[in-house]
């Protein structure tokens, strides 16, 4: 039997990718859920086959009682992860070592971690995309949504989408500020739209200097695929990130997407538009597990890109439109939860 821990409590990515691998693999093992929250009922629980942490380092905090309490509770401890910077801590890497398979989502991901000096088994699992985004064009219907994009049609404007959940340095806040004031100064119809949490990132202040628009909630999947629906570009300049999912989701949509040409992007690289790399930068000051460095996308760059895209954009749309039907197949759930069962059996996971 296996013993998912994941947070159920609130809605966060994790949670998200947590219930899609149990949908998944609900058809071929026998599995208990639990709250990150409450892992230590482990404690009191049985001895079992496996038990799943996801993610590992959130889940334990990094404090050795709890990862020991896990560890003594399984026969196997598969776990979760990501790695926002090309290397992860000491001690981050001492937890990983005392698991027998950690699961990351990308090449970059498994290269931070093994480099780092993590022995054990280390394997490649992707995010996936929802079917809701392999299907036909989505019109809103949220009265927020229906209206932005009543606006868009009215003043024929072109919507440039970015996500800034948290994290705005790490996601490249201020290069999406700089490119686009200078093409809002060029082009007076090119406007942001932001998607972001109920929470504010303080990089918000920023970006509110700009022509922009907010989405700031929790969108169901239908209207998150509507709101990719009615936007034309996507930014994802981000400095470090295990896997971004907005990228894929984007490309599934056919946006045109920008992303840089390093890190977890390489998996994918042939599908977006690369932005070069200008240097590399320490991404967080005190994080006791993501201690390498990220990238620094270059702006000039990016915003060289974005004129041509700008200057040729039902082409571009075209282009991108040809090429979502591959992202579609390759990151579907279903695709990707056949590789975590092939590692499954591979580590005999039961």
């Amino acid at each position: 039997m296996i013993i998912y821990v994941y947070p159920k409590w609130h809605t966060v990515s994790f949670t998200v990718i947590a219930q899609k691998h149990i949908q998944y693999l609900r058809n071929h093992y026998k599995i208990n859920e639990l709250d990150e929250k409450e892992v230590d009922k482990l404690n009191n629980m049985k001895h079992t086959d496996t038990i799943i942490l996801h993610p590992l380092f959130e889940i334990t905090k990094l404090r050795y009682n709890v990862l020991t309490s896990v560890r003594s509770k399984c026969d196997t401890l598969v776990c979760f992860e990501v790695a926002d910077t090309d290397r992860i801590s000491n001690k981050a890497v001492d937890f990983a070592n005392k698991c027998d398979l950690i699961i990351v989502p990308s090449t970059f991901a498994k290269y931070a971690f093994v480099s780092s000096g993590v022995k054990s088994a280390v394997e490649v699992v992707p995010h996936g995309i929802s079917p809701v985004f392999t299907g036909s064009k989505v019109e809103p219907t949220d009265e927020e949504l229906k209206e932005l994009k009543d606006i868009k049609e009215d003043k024929h404007l072109i919507y440039v989408l970015y996500f800034l959940w948290h994290s705005g340095f790490r996601k490249g806040a201020d290069i999406v500020y700089r490119v686009m004031r200078e093409i809002q100064k060029k082009y007076d119809n090119v406007y942001l739209v932001v998607k972001r949490g109920r929470i504010e990132d303080p990089y918000m202040a920023l970006l509110r200097r700009l022509k922009l628009y907010e989405v700031s909630r929790w969108l169901p999947e239908r209207e998150l695929v509507a709101l990719y629906d009615m936007c034309d570009i996507c930014l994802v300049p981000s400095r470090g990130g295990g896997f971004e999912v907005n990228a894929i989701e984007a490309l599934a949509r056919g946006l045109i997407t920008f992303v840089p040409r390093w890190g977890a992007f390489i998996d994918y690289i042939n599908f977006p538009i690369p932005i070069e790399i200008e240097t590399f930068e320490k991404v967080f000051k005190d994080n006791p597990i993501h201690v390498g460095l990220g990238c620094r996308p270059s702006s000039r760059d990016l915003y060289k890109k974005m004129i041509v895209v700008l200057n040729h954009l039902e082409s571009f749309k075209d282009i991108f439109e040809c090429k979502k039907k591959a992202i579609q197949v390759e990151y579907s759930w279903e695709r990707v939860c056949e590789k975590l069962r092939a590692v499954f059996e591979e580590y005999d996971i039961r």
